[in-house]
């Protein structure tokens, strides 16, 4: 079974996870509304892979990245590839390799499997 932790402030977000994890696909989804959010999750689970909202800290994608990336150093992707600015982008790329563009909860199910599938599991 793969754990992924959607960090988003859409509360949209909290019911994709739940028909993520409805699927029976293998992957089940859990959603936080911020990085304070993420940090309890964490503290209490080793997911598989971070799906976080560039827009979840007020300073933009690199302060977001940077608080992710401190708390977890495992496999992390963005949920769709909408960059600004070419720094973002270069910011957005080195911190995550992968874009995921899911449009329903299975295709975000066999994007979770796919991002995992380009890098073996971390454990922090």
């Amino acid at each position: 079974m793969i754990l992924a932790v959607l960090v988003d402030r859409d509360p949209l977000m909290r019911h994709v996870a739940a028909a993520v994890t409805e699927l029976d696909a293998g992957v089940v989804a859990t959603h936080v509304d911020s990085i304070t959010g993420l940090e309890r999750t964490l503290g209490a689970v080793v997911p598989d892979l971070v799906v976080t909202d560039l827009s979840v800290t007020l300073r933009g994608p690199h302060d977001t990245l940077e608080h992710v990336r401190s708390l977890w150093p495992g496999p992390l992707a963005p949920p769709s590839g909408d960059a600004s600015t070419e720094p973002d982008s270069a910011c957005i790329r080195a911190a995550a390799t992968r874009w995921l563009n899911p449009l329903t909860p299975r295709e975000l199910a066999d994007a979770i499997r796919a991002r995992l599938a380009l890098e073996p599991k971390v454990t922090p």
